[in-house]
């Protein structure tokens, strides 16, 4: 019996704009010289990657909680090829976030998803966080990988990648609580217990590899300092910066979103419209800004007061500013 040809799907417009963002990208990470000798002077960035690159020698270095466990496993592969090697996982991490943060788009605007990947990568932070050794793409990757999972409805999937947040940046506990939330009210409260995941399995190897049974309260559970050696800062020190960290376009496109989202409530109240991709992305970079302003503000926390940790929720910025170019 014959069996009938099965339907070739024809990428479409939307996917080769999509497409050509990332490629477009990824040259101007490449060619761009000037970016990749700055991040040599970037003592954090170089901290980084002496951590990644000997954590095959020492293995305890895979739990370190400065390094960031997450990004020490995933990167180190790379480390292994020099520093090069680094800013090169770095370039993948930022354009998988790209596409990730088109994937979550997507979901609702698919022939807007293109948008969402340039406005994404193309934000200063991210271009400058690139080409180091940091691990703030490493954040923003796993975060819009895994709502992205979710909003497509591989919930299971999303659930176990968001699970390692806090291992690739501490502010990843505090993102889990939003994670949380939103489960619960989106009806997907069974996929909650995924969210721990990273926890048990950092927690069983941190046993079995280097014999620390109580690594988690060893190198999370101690109190927060109220001593900041960086000292302390301005209120409005990183809402100051936005068109340094985000860029001029995306801050000044992302207001017609919130007021049409602010509209939408407004005009006829529907609590699902809490609970949408625009919502959960903008409720991170709320959170996120909130976070960092209070502890630099306030001299506590270890804030340093660097404006390239805006490149953790860069993805999140790049999906609101897109809704607000489609409502105008």
């Amino acid at each position: 019996m014959v069996q009938p040809d099965k339907k070739i799907a024809i990428p479409t417009k939307a996917w080769y704009l999509s497409l050509f963002g990332l490629i477009s990208i990824a040259v101007y990470l490449i060619l761009h010289r000037g970016l990749w000798e700055a991040s040599l002077n970037d003592l954090d960035s170089l901290s980084h990657y002496n951590i990644s690159r000997y954590s095959w020698r020492h293995t305890h270095l895979f739990f370190n909680s400065w390094g960031k466990p997450f990004f020490t496993l995933v990167s180190s592969p790379f480390s292994q090829l020099g520093y090069i090697g680094i800013q090169f996982y770095n370039i993948l991490a930022c354009l998988v976030t790209s596409y990730c943060a088109g994937m979550i788009l997507g979901q609702s605007h698919k022939k807007w998803a293109w948008l969402a990947i340039v406005l994404t990568g193309m934000q200063t932070v991210m271009l400058n966080v690139a080409v180091t050794g940091l691990t703030e793409p490493t954040f923003a990757m796993v975060l819009s990988l895994g709502i992205g999972l979710i909003v497509t409805n591989r919930n299971i999937s999303g659930a176990i990648i968001l699970s390692f947040l806090p291992y690739c940046r501490t502010e990843g506990f505090y993102i889990l609580a939003i994670i949380f939330i939103w489960l619960l009210f989106t009806n997907k409260w069974k996929y909650i217990l995924f969210l721990a995941f990273g926890t048990l399995v950092y927690s069983l190897a941190a046993k079995l590899l280097i014999g620390n049974n109580n690594w988690l309260i060893g190198e999370y559970g101690a109190p927060l300092e109220s001593y900041n050696p960086y000292g302390h800062g301005k209120w409005d020190h990183f809402i100051g910066n936005l068109y340094r960290t985000n860029g001029i376009i995306n801050v000044v496109l992302i207001i017609p979103g919130l007021i049409f989202w602010t509209l939408k409530l407004t005009k006829r109240f529907k609590f699902s419209n809490l609970l949408n991709s625009f919502s959960i992305c903008l409720s991170i970079i709320l959170l996120f800004y909130t976070i960092h302003t209070i502890s630099w503000a306030t001299g506590t926390h270890g804030s340093a007061g660097m404006i390239r940790v805006m490149a953790s929720v860069a993805p999140m910025f790049g999906v609101c500013t897109s809704f607000g170019i489609i409502y105008v």
